[in-house]
């Protein structure tokens, strides 16, 4: 209860100072365990003024047969098969709408589901995002007829507000009966995100279906402080609300409206986000995908008023999770039966060797802390974040479909000693038409936005932050390039053709990762480039590029181990990015020392080896694999390594 003082307090000392861009007031010294200090995060030269910017999906194109590229089309497969008849029910039974003869989903879309019509929301958003990195038509015409549907019930309920369940859901959350509700709020922020990308995307009528939303619940949210004060809103905000600040602070800054910005304030939580805005931990027990799209909307205040208190929030919400509370994977929060975590929350800061389970890192929350990663990578243009990012990407976004079958999907990725995705504590892998997790929502828009993050550019400056097959068109500059490599195959070359130039200047950064710590090199057009590729930065490669040239990098992946934070002796064993785990039942026990990896580890086929018993400090031999290449099979990923190195 301090602590929501303070948080208020402090809000509300951020507002009488007023919004920078909106004209008038608006009412520890650690590492990354991958050899990476934190020091240079901490450099506040580092943060620039101009945002380095993303490609849109448009512009980028995933190629080839790799892992990345296969999952994109399996999802595809997915949006394809949901007939929208099913998709719809229950927006058009909450609109006394014509089922049209159609069977209801099951699992979380259920008729009776509290939380109905989340996973439909984020599909339109899906198919926005999938027909930008794809030029699937199909599918957008699909997304273009649901949101035809949406503005039907809207029209139909006649007051602006539009979901798959009734009002009175919003009487009950008013009222404190939270046994009634589930996250309302989510849902609101779900179905306005892709009614937006609708708007994006050509659909007349999205934009002013979002208006008649935040209007109908604007004059909610008063209501409910007008007739029992702040403090009823303040108990309202303990329920999960997804990203309803970023959300609205996105449409604040394209309509210029100020009951839009004053309703994002509203949800800009003050007991979350007083006590980080001064670096003050306060994330323990916390449910960890309620609080992390919160700071997706204390970054998306900062991008949109230039609130310096956006930008702290939102990087020292970073430092606590990824340098106090993340295991190898990139991912965080506990299990249930973990030490000093429940199911999906978050434990005291580096206590995670008591919280490895068999229904860690939900999906959701790697694919939402990956957003904070990329955000503060384009402030600070700091390879630190594109670090996380990568491993987050590999030992998390993938992995969570099961192979060559659309819509199975994973909620959980155990961590634990002995465990399996196909039995979970009570999810393992879902099924298509009746599970419809919050983690299938976000599997969806993560496989339709693989390629966002693989090429960023500011003024001349390229970067290359993910060596992943794809093709980029650079349109201001004239430029078109394309990148073979596939980092899932063992000794994968990476190279960059220059296929389309107006001659102009560009300086093209690679990436030199973390992991890039053997005899790396770069050419260009096979001659050696000047400078060192460093781990954890950026190599410099400037020119005046013309079609044809040709960038060869070579970075070759080894062994290396990840010690968890609070337990030396406990490792993951990695290779480049990825986190290998044994396939064994096991309590076993390596004998390893760091420097001679390489001789531990006998290769049986494409990225699978067998640790050799020399390196065992007992039991028999054993093979690990990648993570993400895990479907049914039984496995360990941290093990107690005897050498003491």
């Amino acid at each position: 209860l301090m602590w929501m003082y303070v948080g208020l307090l402090l809000s509300l000392f951020a507002l009488a100072l007023g919004c920078p861009k909106c004209g008038k007031a608006t009412g520890l010294d650690t590492s990354l365990g991958w050899n990476l200090p934190i020091d240079q995060a901490d450099d506040q030269s580092l943060w620039k003024i101009d945002e380095i910017s993303a490609f849109d999906l448009d512009f980028v194109r995933l190629k080839g047969n790799g892992y990345v590229a296969q999952g994109q089309e399996l999802n595809q497969r997915y949006l394809h098969m949901l007939p929208l008849d099913r998709l719809m029910y229950t927006f058009r039974v909450n609109g006394n709408l014509s089922t049209e003869g159609a069977q209801p989903l099951g699992g979380w879309e259920s008729p009776t589901s509290l939380i109905r019509g989340h996973f439909i929301a984020m599909y339109v958003d899906a198919s926005a995002k999938h027909y930008r990195a794809t030029g699937d038509k199909e599918q957008l015409q699909k997304a273009f007829d649901m949101t035809d549907i949406m503005y039907q019930v809207q029209q139909r309920i006649g007051t602006g507000y539009l979901s798959a369940f009734p009002s009175t859901t919003f009487d009950y959350l008013e009222a404190l009966e939270f046994n009634k509700v589930w996250s309302p709020y989510y849902m609101i922020h779900k179905i306005m995100v892709g009614l937006y990308e609708m708007h994006q995307l050509g659909h007349p009528r999205a934009f002013g279906m979002i208006e008649r939303m935040a209007a109908y619940h604007l004059h909610r949210i008063r209501r409910v402080i007008s007739d029992y004060t702040i403090w009823r809103w303040e108990q309202i905000l303990t329920v999960e609300f997804g990203g309803m600040n970023e959300f609205m602070y996105l449409f604040y800054d394209k309509t210029k409206n100020l009951d839009h910005l004053e309703l994002a304030q509203y949800f800009d939580k003050p007991s979350l986000m007083g006590p980080l805005s001064i670096g003050k931990d306060m994330l323990t027990t916390l449910h960890a995908n309620t609080h992390i799209p919160q700071i997706l909307g204390a970054a998306m205040r900062y991008k949109v008023l230039g609130d310096p208190m956006g930008r702290e929030i939102t990087r020292n919400f970073w430092r606590e999770i990824v340098l106090q509370r993340s295991y190898a994977t990139g991912g965080s929060n506990g299990g249930n039966g973990s030490w000093d975590a429940s199911l999906e929350h978050w434990g005291a800061p580096t206590r995670l060797s008591q919280t490895l389970t068999d229904n860690n890192q939900e999906y959701c929350t790697q694919y939402n802390i990956m957003m904070v990663s990329r955000n503060l990578f384009q402030w600070t243009g700091d390879a630190i974040y594109s670090d996380h990012y990568e491993r987050a990407y590999y030992n998390g976004a993938l992995g969570n479909q099961y192979p060559n079958t659309p819509g199975v999907m994973l909620y959980y990725t155990p961590l634990g000693n002995g465990v399996t995705k196909k039995k979970g504590a009570w999810a393992g892998w879902g099924t298509p038409f009746e599970s419809f997790w919050c983690c299938y929502a976000s599997g969806i828009i993560q496989w339709s936005k693989m390629g966002d993050s693989i090429y960023f550019h500011q003024d001349h400056v390229l970067y290359v932050n993910m060596y992943v097959a794809s093709d980029l068109i650079w349109d201001s500059l004239g430029i078109g390039l394309s990148q073979t490599s596939d980092l899932t195959r063992v000794n994968s070359t990476i190279q960059i053709k220059i296929v389309k130039s107006r001659g102009e200047f560009a300086d093209i950064r690679l990436r030199i990762p973390y992991w890039a710590t053997g005899h790396n090199s770069v050419t260009v057009n096979k001659k050696p480039v000047v400078g060192i590729p460093v781990p954890g930065s950026y190599l410099s490669v400037p020119g005046n590029w013309k079609s044809d040239d040709v960038i060869d990098v070579h970075f070759p992946m080894s062994f290396h181990l990840d010690a968890i934070i609070d337990d030396p002796h406990r490792v993951a064993v990695m290779y480049g990015p990825m986190v290998l785990v044994g396939l064994t039942s096991q309590n076993a026990s390596l004998r390893i020392d760091g420097d001679e990896m390489e001789e531990c580890f006998s290769p049986v086929s494409e990225f699978k080896f067998r640790i050799l018993r020399k390196c065992l400090e007992f039991g028999e031999e054993f093979e690990f694999i990648p993570l993400y290449q895990t479907v049914d099979q039984v496995y360990t990923v941290y093990f107690l390594n005897k050498s003491g190195q």
